[in-house]
């Protein structure tokens, strides 16, 4: 009858774990849970090399059914990531941090510091990816503390994100940034920016290549298609142009083309129906929102065309156009 009894609670089975492809062999004994299942439970002194030297974790494992798990600190490149909880796969681990920093540094990988808490991590270790995505709070990226919303995938070479980048007053949009310490690229991006904290949006850019230096205030904003434009709201004109660049310390942007072809400005205010015209280059007064156009031969308001005596023309904060003097109809 004693056979039929057996005392579970000094069951043991020593032993080494063989995860190679996750952490090198150590010691450690199994022994049944209250679920009866076997386990352990294993305290690292130090820090484990993980998935053979692409990064190091320490703190706490655990191993039953589930699969093998821990908390503690996952340390990969240039970023430290504190979990409370970590599955560990043969080629991957997923984890929930309770926060993820990534150092500033210019090499071997160039990329701004990052902060965040609360957040979803995807180390592809064997890849040379870990990708974090936010969940109830917003990445702090740059020294300015830019907020971010969305995903980033941190490698050896290069810190790439998707998701939206909030900076002075600008938002861009993209799923193919690259960060770098002081300034960012942005391919197939939309980019916006408001009068104010909050406020409204002046300015939209769609389907563009943006790249923005926060150590020169300086950002370029290149139109991908023949269709992509800019629209200034307060004025209510879209601009056809090549490229638009933000002097931000000057508070200006300045818009032209690529070729010596002129490019298209169009009215959509309602009470300017059909107003457009070709013009070389514009500047755009981001302290007054007046445009100052060049290059303009004349204008088309069908079935009328006007040719202006001088080939610039201002158009007003309110979309108007400013007086015309010797004009030809």
């Amino acid at each position: 009858d004693s056979l039929l009894l057996l005392n579970t609670e000094n069951l043991e089975f020593p032993g080494n774990l063989n995860a190679p492809t996750i952490f090198p062999f150590f010691r450690d004994t199994m022994r049944l849970n209250d679920d009866l299942e076997l386990n352990f439970s294993h305290n690292i002194k130090k820090r484990y090399p993980a998935y053979k030297g692409r990064g190091e974790f320490t703190d706490h494992l655990y191993l039953d059914n589930d699969g093998l798990r821990g908390s503690g600190t996952i340390y990969y490149l240039n970023s430290v990531t504190a979990t409370d909880s970590v599955y560990f796969y043969p080629y991957r681990a997923i984890a929930h941090a309770n926060s993820h920093h990534i150092y500033e540094q210019t090499s071997p990988t160039d990329c701004p510091v990052v902060h965040v808490e609360d957040a979803s991590i995807d180390w592809r270790a064997f890849n040379d990816q870990m990708e974090s995505a936010n969940r109830d709070l917003f990445f702090d990226a740059y020294q300015e503390n830019f907020e971010f919303d969305g995903s980033m995938v941190l490698s050896p070479k290069v810190l790439t994100a998707s998701g939206a980048l909030y900076y002075n007053e600008a938002l861009t949009i993209s799923e193919a940034f690259i960060l770098q310490s002081r300034d960012f690229t942005a391919d197939h991006s939309q980019f916006n920016l408001f009068d104010g904290p909050g406020g409204d949006k002046i300015v939209m850019g769609l389907e563009l290549y943006s790249a923005m230096s926060f150590e020169e205030d300086f950002g370029s904003f290149e139109t991908l298609t023949d269709s992509a434009r800019f629209e200034l709201r307060k004025n209510k004109y879209h601009l056809y142009f090549d490229l638009m660049e933000w002097d931000r310390g000057n508070q200006s942007m300045l818009f032209s083309e690529f070729s010596d072809d002129d490019a298209w400005l169009v009215s959509v205010d309602q009470y300017q129906d059909s107003l457009k015209f070709y013009a070389s280059d514009a500047r755009y007064d981001l302290t007054n929102y007046e445009l100052d156009v060049d290059g303009v031969s004349e204008i088309l308001i069908p079935p009328i065309t006007i040719e202006p005596d001088s080939s610039h023309l201002r158009i007003l904060s309110n979309g108007k156009m400013e007086r015309l003097h010797n004009a030809i109809l």
